[in-house]
């Protein structure tokens, strides 16, 4: 796992592609965070520059949705898995005593949420301790995560964390600190099953989990450089800045189209299709022939690195 500082139990959730039989089937899992009832389109106002007031939109408790994780692991190891809950999450009681190696990556990550932590005073003595005394080999210990485990080990199930007493207690919280979780919230949540976004790309199959992951975005991506010819083309400044307004242009409809399914209507096949494509080429290929030549920034004497 690439940012393991950055998921969690109790965090954003996520997606999952999995291939069974060698290939021959490709399904999906869809375990992203849900907001919860109470949401409402202006709860995060804006400042005249554009910002959220205070950042609550990502600091604090109103930041957080419904936590989709164990939900999602859940439906996977019961569909396609091979062992029970159990015996999985019993390979996870050392974790409470776990030695990291990679400073870098883990000190930043508990410098970092510092100022979101310093209203919930369970984190913030623990994200403080580990501010001020973590280096590389240290011994990280978490025993109510160990606990909370262990207590989910016995059920055999994540039944406890969305309808439990620990669903209780995660509600209890959310309403003590202005949060909007709710157990009603929690014990609607369902991690989905579903069928992958697909696309080719010379000679390749690409599948990508379908929203609310970010995978159609490359994949709109691809199509407008695969309508380019963009793989042919020789190696220029023109080429690098086609490959740019590709990623632009997606983006763009990324923020002004996509959204969560179950709630507005997302025009994937649209976005996706060939002819959606080609208007988007052509205007990449427009803003490509009126770019202007770059200018190295570089002063006279001093070399360029190596771009990769």
């Amino acid at each position: 796992m690439a940012v393991p500082q950055g998921c969690g139990i109790g965090g954003y959730g996520g997606h999952m592609v999995i291939s069974l039989k060698g290939g021959k089937k490709i399904t999906a899992i869809d375990f992203n965070t849900a907001a919860p009832a109470a949401a409402r389109a202006d709860m995060f106002p804006i400042e005249p520059g554009g910002a959220v007031r205070g950042r609550i939109n990502s600091v604090g408790w109103l930041a957080a949705g419904v936590p989709g994780t164990l939900a999602g692991l859940q439906l996977a190891l019961s569909r396609y898995g091979t062992r029970d809950f159990r015996e999985m999450v019993a390979r996870l009681f050392t974790w409470q005593t776990r030695v990291f190696q990679s400073a870098t990556a883990w000190a930043e990550a508990f410098r970092a949420p510092r100022i979101s932590c310093e209203k919930i005073p369970p984190q913030r003595s623990y994200s403080s301790r580990m501010e001020t005394r973590f280096r590389q080999g240290d011994k990280l210990r978490n025993p109510d995560l160990a606990k909370m485990l262990e207590s989910l080990a016995r059920q055999n199930s994540v039944e406890p964390f969305y309808q439990g007493e620990i669903a209780r207690q995660i509600a209890s919280e959310f309403q003590t600190h202005g949060g909007l979780v709710t157990a009603k919230d929690l014990a609607a949540y369902q991690a989905r099953e579903v069928e992958p976004l697909e696309s080719e790309w010379r000679g390749i199959t690409l599948r990508t989990a379908p929203l609310t992951a970010g995978g159609l975005t490359v994949l709109q991506a691809l199509s407008i450089l695969k309508a380019l010819g963009w793989d042919k083309l020789p190696a220029s400044p023109s080429r690098t800045h086609a490959l740019v307004e590709a990623l632009r242009l997606s983006w763009q409809d990324r923020l002004q189209l996509l959204g969560d399914p179950a709630q507005v209507e997302v025009p994937i096949q649209r976005l996706l299709s060939d002819e959606h494509a080609h208007r988007a080429a052509a205007r990449s290929k427009r803003q490509s022939n009126n770019a202007k030549p770059f200018q190295s920034s570089l002063r006279p004497g001093r070399k360029a690195g190596r771009f990769t």
